[in-house]
């Protein structure tokens, strides 16, 4: 068969058009694939939603708009009440900076299976967590119940013991969670966090402890005159114990429970209502030992000063073992308490000062002491020697320095008779 050169031309011609129109149209569906492809890409499903709000087909712009315009501001008009036992708190939203950002909706819409599950779409929510951790621990801090401690108390001679209990907390991290959780669904119903338990090394009953802040030796009342004279009493106390090993077997759980444990009492020997009643009505019918001084009638300050402390020192009463203060019974003998200038040894030697001749009376009342065989556990000597008794029997006194102290060292109470005329003193 023969083919011309100009007729091969002639169907080569119509071929090369046609191979160039498929070319064209394949080319173009690919471009128009891809540009479609790169459309879908900028805007989401069509059944995209959230919280009941279409976001269908929106690009990033638009999702943005309707966060900010829409979905946003429901959120910070939404306050959620955290609730624990009877507290209550309210977290507000808005001061939480609870808001969902566009860039991360638009990313995780592009990811999920709207058809799946259309109403299920809960991405993640921006928020302050410094402030949110803050406000939890706040309300924790307010509502947490404190560790009872264990406890005891007497009830005549019994002893009860009380286990403590357990404080009670909620879990900052998880209630933050919970709450987070609920507000990515869009669900603002109150949250009710949940109570763990506190404890500590309070709770259970520690017998050892109680055995040493409970038992005591029994104390004996004791009194002691004061700077102004005034006898002052110090209250007797009563012997307390108990069986530690017994007490044991009886709290068989020191975690929990009410125990019982009999106490072992010990009354004092001496009370201060004896004390009392020896001292106001003290009987001394036997004379131990006295001693009499003797002064000039001319010196009329001086023998007032000595009048006026033998009156103060008068029926005192000292009880077995106890130490009588000369200066704690007659007090400060200044102007301020009645006393008058006269004689009275300084460094510069005799000078008048107020109280001058009380010397005397803390010294009649030392010879009679030690003629008493009183226990002398305090007493000096003048600087210079003294006129009313030998050499080294004296005893000086002074305000707020030199005293003399005595030791009653008889198993009865003794009592302290002094009297002055106007040329003398006995003790």
């Amino acid at each position: 068969m023969n083919f011309s050169i100009e007729s091969i031309k002639k169907h080569k011609v119509p071929v090369i058009i046609t191979g160039i129109v498929i070319v064209l149209l394949i080319v173009g569906i690919i471009t128009g694939v891809v540009l479609y492809k790169q459309h879908l890409d900028k805007i989401l499903p069509t059944n995209a939603s959230l919280h009941g709000i279409s976001l269908s087909k929106l690009n990033h712009e638009e999702l943005e708009d309707v966060l900010q315009n829409e979905i946003n501001p429901k959120l910070e008009e939404q306050k959620i009440q955290l609730t624990f036992q009877d507290k209550t708190a309210e977290i507000s939203l808005k001061d939480c900076g609870f808001s969902y950002q566009a860039d991360q909706v638009f990313a995780e819409a592009k990811e999920y299976d709207f058809k799946e599950n259309p109403d299920g779409f809960t991405p993640d929510i921006h928020y302050n967590d410094e402030t949110l951790t803050q406000l939890i621990t706040e309300f924790k801090d307010s509502s947490a119940v404190a560790v009872t401690p264990y406890s005891y108390e007497r009830k005549g001679n019994q002893l009860v013991v009380r286990a403590g209990a357990a404080g009670s907390s909620i879990e900052v991290e998880k209630e933050k969670e919970k709450i987070i959780t609920q507000v990515k669904q869009f669900v603002f119903d109150p949250v009710v966090a949940e109570g763990i338990a506190v404890t500590d090394d309070t709770i259970a009953i520690n017998l050892d402890q109680i055995h040493q802040e409970v038992c005591k030796e029994a104390k004996d009342a004791t009194s002691n005159v004061n700077s102004s004279g005034k006898m002052i009493y110090n209250q007797e106390e009563e012997g307390v114990s108990f069986n530690l090993d017994t007490a044991k077997q009886i709290v068989t759980d020191p975690s929990s429970g009410e125990y019982t444990i009999d106490l072992t009492i010990t009354a004092p020997k001496v009370t201060v209502e004896q004390l009392k009643q020896q001292h106001d009505n003290a009987a001394c019918p036997d004379l131990l030992q006295s001693y009499t001084t003797n002064f000039t009638a001319t010196d009329k300050n001086r023998n007032f000063n000595i009048a006026k402390a033998a009156a103060t020192l008068n029926g005192a009463v000292v009880a077995p073992g106890e130490v009588f203060s000369f200066n704690g019974r007659v007090g400060y003998t200044d102007k301020a308490h009645g006393y008058k200038p006269a004689g009275v040894y300084t460094p510069n030697g005799l000078e008048d000062g107020y109280g001058g001749g009380v010397c005397q009376v803390s010294t009649t009342t030392y010879v009679a002491a030690v003629l008493a065989n009183m226990d002398i556990t305090r007493r000096s000597n003048h600087s210079y020697t003294v006129g009313y008794v030998p050499l080294g029997w004296d005893a000086a006194v002074s305000d707020g320095g030199q005293d003399f102290c005595f030791k009653n060292t008889r198993d009865q109470s003794i009592k302290i008779v002094a009297t002055t005329t106007n040329t003398s003193i006995t003790v």
